[in-house]
């Protein structure tokens, strides 16, 4: 299979760019353990509300961003609340921004579902509206670190970024 063009991730969506930017947010989690020798499965099921992946038997949900950095937070929509409760684990892949400098940029956390602090925001889309989000701080009791995103890793979850941050002109 042959990697996108800069032309076809323009024509997609952002809806598909997330999508996908996901998609690699739970390889890279799964080929971490996989690689330490640890039993992975993998949801392949888009509507599965439980999880992403098993882990050795941990039913876990992957969120993939820019995290808020000025609130210090990960984000994601209301409507994956319910999924993050259901899982055992939520891990954040924190994709980082074009010239900015934040302490989690590049770096996987996660915190058990149940220990989860949240609140609620409202994101200004402009013209598609300002949908209910859903804030969790990053420096919160049962956050923790896991591992470092590679370059890699790192470049290829920027390219699917929706991110008004990751509009990449050239300079840094």
């Amino acid at each position: 299979m042959r990697s996108p063009t800069k032309t076809d991730l323009m024509q997609r969506s952002d809806d598909e760019k997330r999508a996908h930017q996901g998609r690699v947010g739970e390889n890279i989690v799964a080929n971490y353990y996989a690689e330490q020798k640890k039993t992975v499965i993998t949801s392949y099921d888009t509507h599965d509300n439980e999880k992403d992946l098993l882990i050795e038997g941990w039913k876990v949900e992957v969120k993939t961003e820019v995290p808020y950095f000025s609130k210090d937070a990960f984000t994601f929509r209301v409507s994956q609340l319910q999924k993050c409760k259901n899982a055992d684990l939520v891990y954040f892949v924190s994709v980082p921004a074009y010239g900015k400098h934040h302490f989690s940029f590049g770096k996987v956390y996660r915190i058990r579902s149940e220990k989860m602090k949240y609140s609620f925001y409202y994101k200004d889309f402009g013209p598609r509206g300002k949908p209910k989000m859903v804030m969790v701080p990053i420096r919160q009791e049962g956050m923790e670190y896991v591992f470092d995103l590679t370059e890699g890793h790192i470049a290829k979850l920027q390219e699917y970024s929706t991110s008004n941050f990751n509009k990449y002109t050239g300079e840094l």
